[in-house]
């Protein structure tokens, strides 16, 4: 089966010129998703600005639906080879994998941090020597469509 997620995907550049180009400069606010995270507030007082909304007053941090710590990234990697998704239906039946997600986040905490196995590690080691350089080029575009400095948020330019 090919790849559904591609690394040529993940250069945004490409996206934020097409919605220029199609919505014109004006209409469009790009925001890192790590602001989200690290300064929410600002987050969201950028996008209220640009929507021309009041700013938020009471803004509660919840986390829903978390990301997977990297082990239970790795057993999901595991168990992918039991829930192989149907190629002739779109993502396969959703009831078995709306049920292998619940037993993996159920795994994901019950698995203590100290198994970790170095698998943290391990995943950004991978990455970084799969996709060393990869988005270069795309983000030096992305940050000057942008105005964004994503050098300062870690990204390789």
């Amino acid at each position: 089966m090919t790849p559904k997620l591609r690394h040529e995907y993940l250069q945004y550049d490409r996206l934020v010129q097409h919605y220029v180009n199609s919505f014109g400069a004006e209409n469009v606010l790009v925001l890192p998703q790590e602001l989200l995270r690290s300064s929410p507030v600002y987050y969201f007082d950028k996008l209220s600005d640009f929507l021309d909304l009041d700013p938020l007053t009471n803004l509660a941090s919840t986390e829903i639906h978390g990301s997977l710590s990297a082990r239970g990234l790795y057993v999901g990697r595991i168990l992918n080879h039991l829930f192989t998704p149907d190629p002739l239906s779109f993502g396969g039946n959703p009831w078995q994998r709306k049920v292998f997600d619940g037993i993996l986040r159920r795994l994901d905490r019950l698995v203590p941090k100290a198994l970790d196995f170095g698998a943290e590690r391990n995943l950004k080691n991978y990455v970084n020597i799969r996709y060393q350089g990869a988005f270069a080029a795309s983000n030096a575009k992305l940050a000057a469509l942008t105005g964004l400095d994503l050098a300062e948020l870690g990204y390789e330019l």
